[in-house]
């Protein structure tokens, strides 16, 4: 046995006693991408809370809220909790069964499941009054009373003055089924909402409105603020292709944008996703992990087609922007995704963070006893001796690199 060999299986000895049993990071909820979505597929179970994907936008341009981070309400992960809608006197809007999952309650009953009502409560708690996330859904929010301009003005992303809220935090009118919102944020009723990025159904040809509309994890909720009341007639939400991206860290990443008309087809609109029209948008935008804006623009090409290379790893937001985003004459909810750029394939970097660490000679280990299952790509990133098996020997070599015994791995990354 070579005196290398020799070293390595000491290594493997002392890492076996000594082995750190670390899990992956648990991975996010994804939100449903448009080929997956549908104006119904309410689920008519009880549940205590959801996960969705939030997009809040004013004539263009997601905003930010009035919480202590100033959360940039795009592509917002939030957790929803189902609560009472007493204390916010709106007990007329609970959520009752259908027959089919569409159409008219056919009883009392209360689904104790959230509801888009739920989640706009949440977040104009949360982001517009600025409440802890323990203070939400406690009643704080009053229906039709509270103010929202000692909120002060609603900025959007680009550290732009959205509009000044002039009317009340929320103003619900209306009755089961037929919920109307007159005032949202300190803002008009001229605004619209898709879940899933396209129209929300109770019945065919038949709009859902908030109360009706039961939230599933997974999600993707987009509402839309304008000035110009018109918007409805030839405007449209933009969606991705994708709501979530994965790519590596100096290759292009290319998609596609689609769009849902906001008018009907009896209007000249469709009811299926198509291009985005060219001239529709401007470009489109890089936001950072913090959701903050970087400097990171890409443009718009024909068909609604669009590239764009990152440089760096990490976790991106892409948005599109409407071609008049930030005016009276915009019209387009704005896009949204997710993007996870991977570093550059690393041998024995198996949680791909950039760096070899003990963690990775942890997993390796995981691998080698049957414990943790992995892809044909990770297999090879784990593979540091390249004799074409993942073993205990491989953990054992990755932990000598990362304590310094030996200064490069005696394999090769393949193809």
């Amino acid at each position: 046995m070579n005196k290398k060999l020799k070293i390595f299986r000491r290594i493997s000895a002392c890492f076996l006693a000594i082995a750190l049993l670390l899990t992956l990071p648990v991975q996010p909820v994804l939100a449903k991408d448009p080929a997956d979505a549908s104006p119904y597929s309410y689920e008519e179970t009880d549940q205590e809370s959801v996960h969705v994907v939030v997009t809040v936008s004013c004539d263009g341009i997601p905003i930010v809220g009035h919480d202590e981070d100033e959360t940039t309400l795009a592509h917002l992960d939030v957790n929803i909790p189902w609560f009472s809608l007493e204390p916010y006197g709106l007990t007329d809007f609970e959520r009752h069964h259908t027959k089919d999952g569409t159409g008219a309650y056919i009883d009392d009953e209360l689904i104790r499941r959230p509801t888009l009502l739920h989640l706009y409560i949440y977040l104009l708690e949360r982001y517009c009054m600025g409440l802890s996330e323990e203070e939400c859904g406690q009643g704080r929010l009053q229906n039709g009373v509270t103010e929202a301009d000692p909120y002060g003005s609603v900025m959007n992303m680009k550290g732009e003055i959205a509009y000044e809220p002039t009317n009340k935090v929320l103003n619900i009118t209306g009755s089961p089924t037929s919920l109307y919102m007159q005032q949202f944020w300190g803002h008009d009723e001229n605004l619209m909402y898709y879940r899933n990025h396209v129209y929300p159904l109770m019945s065919k040809g038949w709009g859902a409105t908030a109360d009706y509309i039961l939230l599933s994890d997974d999600d993707s909720v987009d509402l839309a603020m304008f000035t110009n009341w018109n918007f409805w007639t030839n405007g449209a939400f933009l969606a991705f292709e994708h709501d979530s991206y994965t790519c590596t860290a100096g290759e292009a990443l290319t998609g596609k944008t689609l769009k849902y008309d906001t008018s009907s087809v009896a209007d000249g609109g469709s009811e299926s996703f198509e291009a985005a029209v060219d001239g529709s948008l401007q470009g489109y935008v890089v936001l950072g992990e913090d959701r903050t804006l970087t400097d990171q623009v890409f443009d718009a090409g024909e068909g609604g087609t669009w590239s764009v290379t990152f440089d760096k790893p990490g976790t991106y937001y892409i948005v599109g922007l409407d071609a008049n985003a930030g005016t009276e004459d915009a019209s387009c909810a704005p896009p949204t995704a997710k993007v996870t750029v991977k570093p550059v394939p690393m041998l024995g970097d198996i949680d791909q963070d950039g760096t070899v660490t003990r963690r990775d000679a942890s997993m390796v280990w995981s691998i080698a006893k049957g414990t943790r299952t992995v892809g044909d790509d990770i297999m090879k990133l784990a593979d540091v001796n390249g004799d074409g098996q993942v073993d205990a020997l491989d953990s054992a070599i990755i932990y000598g690199y990362v304590s310094g015994k030996i200064k490069e791995f005696p394999g090769k990354l393949t193809e």
